[in-house]
């Protein structure tokens, strides 16, 4: 499925939830289809950027962050723009699984604070 069209279903979903009471079986199940696309392009970026499928989330956006704001011509512009995109959108997921997880807190306090 293509990326613009996921984030439009999360977009629907999130302005969903807003007016409804979802339970807590609800929000899990939306937190997980969201940290599966999560790491998804988290993978899609240390493949494009050739970095270690070790590293872990921090490491990546930084290695990233490196890419967009360095001056060195080696690296081309469609690349470094590519990576941008996929920077934001990695970004965009994790406020995302921070707003299921707020949502969650309130709904069943102790799923996610054990």
């Amino acid at each position: 499925m293509p990326w613009g069209a996921v984030m439009m279903i999360l977009r629907i979903l999130s302005f969903l939830r807003r007016g409804l009471r979802l339970s807590s079986q609800d929000l899990e199940t939306e937190w997980l289809v969201v940290a599966e696309l999560r790491s998804q392009k988290l993978e899609e970026i240390t493949e494009l950027l050739s970095i270690s499928p070790d590293a872990d989330a921090d490491e990546v956006l930084r290695i990233t962050n490196w890419w967009r704001e360095t001056g060195d011509i080696s690296i081309p512009g469609k690349l470094k723009n590519y990576a941008d995109r996929l920077r934001r959108e990695f970004h965009s997921l994790n406020e995302l699984s921070l707003e299921i997880l707020d949502e969650l807190e309130a709904v069943a306090p102790a799923l996610v604070n054990p």
